[in-house]
Parts: C-alpha cells; sequence; structure tokens
C-alpha cells in the first residue's frame, strides 16, 4: 500500500508551522505578534491549540513556577514537520534558554520592520563542507551593487555642479 499523506494545514496553520520551523521555538507573544498582530491574541492561541490537538505542535510552560499564569512556548512535532515535508530532529525539543528567545524576538522585529519597508532581507546562510560557500554569495553581490549605484550618483552628481569629468576620469574608471 501506499505510504500515507503528511496531515494537511490550512494556509494559516502553515504560516505557524513554517515560522516554528525558523525559529525553532517561540512564545505565544511573539508568535500573535509576528503573525496576526491585527487580530485579539485569542486568535493566535486558538490556532495553536487547534495544532496541537491534531499533534502538529507540543508547548510547554516557559516559567513553569507561574502556573496556570506562565505563557507558553512552541515547538513543533514530528507530523508538524511531515506538514512542512522537512525532517524532523531534536532541535525543536530543547528547552529555549530565555536570552534565545529575546534574540528571537529582536530577529522577528527587524523582519518585519524591514518587510514594512518594502525591503527584502536576506537569511543567514550557514556555509561547510556540505554546502560550500560560493565565490560570490547573493550578499556579496547586492551590496556590490548597492555601492556601485552610490558612485554612480556620486559622480553624476560631481558632474552636475560643474567638476570637469577630467578630474573625475579615475573615479569613472573605477567605477
Amino acid at each position: 500500500s501506499p505510504p500515507p499523506l503528511p496531515p494537511s494545514a490550512t494556509p494559516n496553520q502553515r504560516a505557524v508551522l513554517q515560522l516554528l520551523a525558523q525559529m525553532k521555538q517561540l512564545t505565544t507573544t511573539q508568535i500573535w505578534r509576528h503573525l496576526h498582530p491585527d487580530k485579539d491574541k485569542p486568535y493566535t492561541r486558538h490556532v495553536l491549540a487547534r495544532l496541537r490537538a491534531r499533534g502538529l505542535v507540543a508547548r510547554a510552560p516557559l516559567d513553569p513556577w507561574r502556573g496556570r499564569a506562565a505563557e507558553y512556548y512552541w515547538m513543533l512535532r514530528p507530523a508538524g514537520c511531515a506538514v512542512l515535508h522537512r525532517p524532523y530532529s531534536t532541535h525543536y525539543t530543547r528547552r529555549p534558554h530565555r536570552d534565545s528567545l529575546l534574540q528571537r524576538e529582536a530577529h522577528l522585529t527587524i523582519q518585519r520592520q524591514v518587510a514594512a519597508a518594502g525591503w527584502k532581507l536576506f537569511a543567514p546562510v550557514v556555509y561547510n563542507t556540505v554546502h560550500p560557500r560560493p565565490e560570490e554569495t547573493p550578499q556579496s553581490r547586492h551590496l556590490v551593487t548597492a555601492v556601485l549605484a552610490v558612485e554612480h550618483e556620486t559622480l553624476l552628481t560631481l558632474l552636475a555642479r560643474g567638476t570637469p569629468p577630467q578630474q573625475l576620469q579615475d573615479r569613472f574608471q573605477e567605477w
């Protein structure tokens, strides 16, 4: 018989799963701020509860000593990885350090601000022996393009201000 199909998810649920795959563990508040800031926080709790009921995610109290008042952090389960067609590993189950969660919050905030500005954020890439660094990375290519564009605008501005072209010959050659 054919292998069973992986569980499915709504686009909204898939967004939560993808965010957890990217960030490993996040609190309810972090997920709400990043994915559903235009809705009440109970909406995010409901989405997470449905994912948990289906075995796609798990939760644990961030501060267990606070009892029912403790905020939860969330992590992917093997079935959640199957929805995304990703391999499951134990790094999804590690208890996050509070500093790691704060760093992830900063990272998500930067992502939101970059998107709001209409820019594109290049995710960091880890190069190793299996995935070696190419001669030219996408980040370096964009930096070179940006620097060349700024130099071009500077040269045009200098010409418009009356700087003789022969004085700019070396800069034009380098550009």
